[in-house]
């Protein structure tokens, strides 16, 4: 039993005002975390500066805050602390662009941030309240077919990163922020997948490998890609548009594989709406010049304003 201070009686259950407390302060240091892994691993690539050991310790901040999301959203409800912990990581990017990166904050950025933030807000407060869960997983057809059709899909940004790998441009960190938010979901995927056969009353070692084989293919490429993309472009740009586009993806494997139906449906497709507005409000932004690994001026492009900096 527990006691609660502010009530007369005791509870069979915690209030819901501390869970939802405990939820949000768990959403604040995940928040605070993960900003500081990707600033980290951003502020390591600098051009000529190359850090290993910021580099190693921001992807290690990334992957310890990575689980608290779990265990937050069992405390809380999912659409209450997911639209917190996306805007509050969105307000620490941002503060932190101009003061260790250079990068310019844009009023166009900010309404596309309040655009995702929002579209993010009524996905999660339409989506879907039940689905199939960890023990009733799709079956193996359908994990096959999944794989072939997001391999497919993934193949379209990875053409786009290789394409561009010598462009610092706007197309090529659209490019990273769809790879990374697609990747991101399978990685859920993955995790789902291999705990529900874990918990699966015929469970063997064997069964079990060709499922940590594709986690372990999976989550390595998934890191990589945040970080190839954390050391090339603007987190300004960068940390939005990948987790407007991340959570279409997971709101679209949830329907596919784990019959996620959201309760309403004009709802979720009006955050929808909102969420590809962001995107597209973000991709609308006047483009910085594009430089290539030859051009003399290529090391000025890591920050938007980093140029008018230094001729000031």
């Amino acid at each position: 039993q527990y006691v609660c201070r502010n009530c007369s009686y005791l509870f069979r259950e915690p209030c819901r005002f501390m869970t939802l407390l405990l939820g949000a302060a768990l959403m604040v240091v995940r928040a605070s975390g993960s900003s500081t892994g990707k600033n980290l691993q951003r502020y390591a690539k600098r051009p000529g500066q190359y850090n290993s050991t910021l580099n190693l310790l921001g992807i290690a901040l990334k992957l310890l805050t990575g689980p608290m999301d779990t265990i937050a959203y069992n405390l809380a409800p999912q659409s209450t602390l997911a639209p917190f912990c996306i805007s509050l990581g969105l307000l620490f990017d941002f503060c932190a662009a101009g003061r260790m990166h250079g990068d310019a904050v844009s009023q166009q950025d900010v309404a596309a941030a309040l655009l995702i933030v929002s579209g993010t807000a009524l996905c999660m407060a339409n989506g879907a309240k039940t689905g199939r869960g960890l023990h009733n997983p799709p079956d193996l057809d359908m994990l096959t077919t999944y794989s072939v059709l997001v391999s497919t899909i993934c193949a379209i940004p990875a053409c786009a990163v290789v394409k561009l790998r010598n462009v610092a441009g706007q197309a090529d960190a659209l490019a990273h922020a769809a790879l990374g938010g697609i990747l991101g979901s399978m990685t859920l995927v993955a995790g789902k997948t291999l705990i529900s056969r874990l918990q699966a009353p015929d469970f063997t070692v064997l069964s079990v490998i060709p499922y940590c084989i594709v986690a372990a293919l999976v989550c390595p490429l998934h890191l990589f890609v945040l970080n190839r993309g954390f050391g090339r472009h603007s987190l300004v740009f960068l940390s939005p548009a990948q987790g407007a586009l991340g959570l279409l993806a997971n709101v679209t494997t949830g329907f596919c594989l784990y019959s996620e139906v959201p309760v309403s449906t004009l709802g979720f497709c009006l955050g929808v709406a909102l969420l590809l507005m962001g995107v597209v409000v973000l991709c609308s932004k006047k483009q910085v010049k594009c430089a290539s690994r030859g051009d003399p001026d290529f090391v000025q492009s890591y920050g938007e304003v980093r140029t008018q900096r230094l001729q000031a």
